[in-house]
């Protein structure tokens, strides 16, 4: 958005931008699609960005910055930025995302996932939340809808739903 302007995807993948005095602006760019004869769209933004849109509903973008997206007729997209990352997003819900630092993550349908990052921490979450993380050199987990967890020496710790707290060596 250019500078002071808000934007909002609604639930139909439709953009909506506000000036900075809340005004709803079509077109905060000044720029118009130019259509050709095949029907492909094309927007060009004055910070050198251009946006294609295919007549079958997919398209691209590419960013001054090297930062490039597309997306297929059914709506599933890839976006590969400049600074490395890289991101997939499926309508059936899942995604996936990596950066050149080395964290990752990723989501089914279902909310369930993983992610990991460079320092060695990571974790598995399952639909219903229950999650188990872990660091370099401890972790944590969910057992049996108690929360527990592991420190560098082994010793094992655990928090029951009825709060009351333990460990065992």
């Amino acid at each position: 958005s250019p500078e002071g302007f808000t934007e909002t995807w609604d639930s139909e993948g439709e953009i909506t931008f506000n000036d900075p005095e809340g005004n709803i602006i079509n077109d905060p760019y000044g720029v118009e699609p130019v259509t050709s004869p095949d029907g492909v769209e094309t927007i060009s933004y004055p910070d050198g960005s251009v946006e294609i849109h295919n007549p079958d509903g997919s398209g691209s973008f590419n960013s001054p910055d090297g930062s490039i997206g597309s997306w297929d007729a059914e709506g599933n997209g890839v976006f590969d930025g400049a600074d490395g990352t890289h991101m997939t997003v499926s309508v059936d819900g899942s995604m996936t995302y990596s950066d050149a630092e080395g964290n990752y993550g990723e989501m089914n349908p279902d909310g369930s996932g993983s992610w990991s990052d460079a320092d060695g921490n990571g974790g598995v979450c399952e639909a219903d939340d229950s999650c188990i993380t872990w660091g370099p050199e401890s972790g944590s987990y969910d057992c049996e809808g108690n929360a527990c967890s592991w420190d560098a020496e082994g010793n094992e710790y655990y928090a029951n739903a009825d709060e009351s707290y333990g460990g065992q060596e």
